[in-house]
């Protein structure tokens, strides 16, 4: 035990996921938001306690040291969510760069 805190944020999950067996198991004692559009992230300067806070679009933040962020490729790349500082310029040339195609889920 670190002794360090640690959150997940969730997007969509459905009771009819077997994902969601898995999540819940990982996030027993965690705070958990799901189903929340998230509008902003800003990354205070090394040292603070929980450095990241994410905003959300009814308004709410969220406070914490380590994120997990599983957001879909159009929501990067048409800058739905603001980094500030913002994300390196490489990163941004990778998500121009990436394809994508149609998926079966079987």
């Amino acid at each position: 035990e670190s002794g360090e805190d640690y959150g997940v944020l969730v997007g969509r999950q459905s009771s009819d996921n077997n994902w969601s067996v898995l999540v819940k198991s990982l996030a027993k004692n965690l705070d958990i938001t799901t189903n929340a559009r998230l509008v902003r992230v800003v990354h205070w300067q090394e040292g603070d306690r929980k450095p990241l806070e994410l905003h959300f679009s009814d308004g709410r933040v969220a406070n914490a040291a380590v994120a997990v962020l599983a957001l879909p490729l159009t929501v990067l790349r048409e800058g739905d969510v603001i980094f500030n500082p913002p994300l390196p310029a490489w990163k941004l040339r990778a998500w121009c760069i990436m394809q994508m195609d149609n998926c079966l889920k079987v």
